[in-house]
């Protein structure tokens, strides 16, 4: 799944996505487009759309592709995952449908983005819980009718209203709460010089802590496009054996694999300029300040059933 203010097509466009991931993993790879909506149920919305975008993943855009396609239908060989706004959504959906995907990555993931919200409520502010106050038209539009500009895919109002309603949308506490024999195989990236890397370092030692099967590397990078194409290469080679993993060595099906591909033709090969959750004066809203020291770490086994 993609970052803020991207379109669906730019894990190839931006993030230098490989034209032969579908078969290099043996899967069916879709790449799902969420808008600026965070991939999260909104609670606040205003006007005429509801903005259920968790509901549009695991209630719509996954049928449709079972529906379409021969795939397995067990958790184990379905996964999910995304970069920035996306590995957010993606870590976020997994631990509330543990019984659908049984592998989730988040690569430089907003991980903390439903705990920011909850402070701005409790504080009376208000910046993060409303994307349209920075979700600019610095980006081409995207091709798609009703919901090209930022304008258009940026929804209205807030995303939730109340305090309590953000523990639902948070990957810290879903992980609390979730038993590690249910909980999905989850992997995590971050760039060494991303603002974000403190909070994914922070959720991988929660995930330690809880004893939850993950695997956590740390690139030199920052929260870019270069970082993206550098990361997927390793990100790959997990899914990969993790998806191998989840199924019997003498089936050729496919496997449904959720939000980290493209279901269309024709996309263009060049870079486009996205800014993924890049907002005026992030490093203040973040309140995170960067570390140059690199590390690897990286846990197995993928067991999940």
């Amino acid at each position: 799944m993609h970052g803020h203010t991207g379109p669906y097509r730019s894990w190839v466009t931006y993030a230098g996505l490989p034209a032969d991931t579908a078969t290099s993993l043996g899967a069916i790879v879709v790449l799902a487009d969420g808008g600026n909506g965070f991939y999260v149920n909104w609670h606040g919305a205003e006007g005429y759309k509801p903005n259920r975008w968790q509901d549009a993943i695991v209630h719509d855009l996954l049928p449709e592709v079972e529906r379409r396609w021969r795939t397995r239908r067990e958790r184990g060989a379905r996964a999910i995952g995304g970069l920035s706004m996306g590995g957010y959504g993606a870590i976020t959906i997994a631990l509330r449908h543990p019984d659908v995907f049984g592998i989730a990555f988040s690569s430089a993931g907003a991980l903390r983005f439903a705990e920011r919200a909850r402070q701005e409520l409790e504080s009376g502010g208000e910046d993060w819980n409303r994307p349209e106050l920075w979700s600019k038209d610095e980006n081409a539009a995207v091709p798609i009718a009703g919901f090209s500009t930022q304008r258009e895919r940026t929804p209205r109002g807030r995303v939730f209203v109340d305090p309590a309603q953000t523990r639902q949308a948070d990957p810290f506490v879903l992980v609390d709460a979730m038993t590690p024999a249910r909980a999905p195989y989850l992997h995590l990236d971050c760039g060494l010089q991303d603002s974000l890397c403190p909070e994914t370092r922070g959720f991988a030692a929660r995930l330690r802590d809880r004893g939850i099967a993950h695997s956590y590397l740390e690139l030199p990078g920052d929260h870019d496009a270069p970082y993206w194409t550098d990361a997927f290469a390793h990100t790959a080679l997990i899914l990969k054996a993790a998806l191998a993993g989840a199924s019997p060595a003498h089936s050729t099906s496919p496997r449904a694999m959720s939000g980290i591909a493209h279901a269309r033709s024709g996309a263009r090969d060049s870079r486009e300029p996205l800014k993924t959750d890049r907002k005026p004066s992030s490093a203040r809203r973040r309140g995170i300040q960067r570390r140059s020291v690199v590390k690897a770490k990286t846990r197995f086994p993928f067991s999940r059933e």
